[in-house]
């Protein structure tokens, strides 16, 4: 079973090898710290290994709610099929 990081790069994949441009925004979903679900769109770029990153300061509330709880789902609209892809995963600071 692949994770969520080998899926989403498989996805980016297909639509370069569809010509298609990539997708260069996703909705990130986080859970606050009361359990309140929240979602807003970032501008995602990929790093030569095709892993998304965003940028955001350390006192915002998106901060905040990954450093309470890192379980996240990035949303991405792909075009070239009309679908949706979502990828799972636990964020962790980079040091890039």
């Amino acid at each position: 079973m692949l994770n969520p990081l080998e899926k989403l790069q498989n996805w980016i994949i297909q639509e370069l090898n569809n010509s298609t441009l990539i997708a260069q925004s996703a909705v990130l979903s986080t859970v606050s710290e009361q359990s309140q679900p929240r979602a807003r769109v970032v501008s995602t770029m990929f790093d030569a290994a095709l892993i998304p990153k965003f940028h955001t300061s350390s006192v915002s509330r998106k901060s905040q709610d990954i450093k309470h709880n890192n379980a996240v789902t990035l949303t991405y609209n792909f075009h070239n099929d009309l679908f949706v892809s979502k990828v799972k995963s636990n964020l962790y600071p980079s040091n890039n």
